[in-house]
């Protein structure tokens, strides 16, 4: 599994876009990155937070009615991540 931010936003993008409209109708929620606060992703909690909001842009564009989640965090114990983000 990849734990750094995409380099390539445009072929991430055309993958969620296919992902998105292939299961949407059995989707009830997306969530952009599982536990990133627990060494799941590399990136900053800006980087993050820039792809969530990117994320959730593009999904309620094909999916008007979606619910997306975020952030999915694990423990928070002073991890001053989660902080960040909130």
């Amino acid at each position: 599994a990849c734990k750094y931010p995409p380099r390539d936003l445009a072929t991430r993008k055309a993958f969620i876009e296919k992902v998105v409209k292939r299961y949407r109708d059995r989707v009830e929620v997306w969530e952009v990155w599982n536990e990133a606060n627990c060494g799941n992703f590399r990136g900053t909690p800006e980087q993050y937070m820039a792809l969530l909001k990117q994320f959730h842009a593009l999904v309620r564009k094909l999916d008007p009615g979606a619910k997306v989640g975020g952030p999915s965090i694990c423990c928070t114990w002073g991890d001053g991540w989660t902080d960040d983000i909130l």
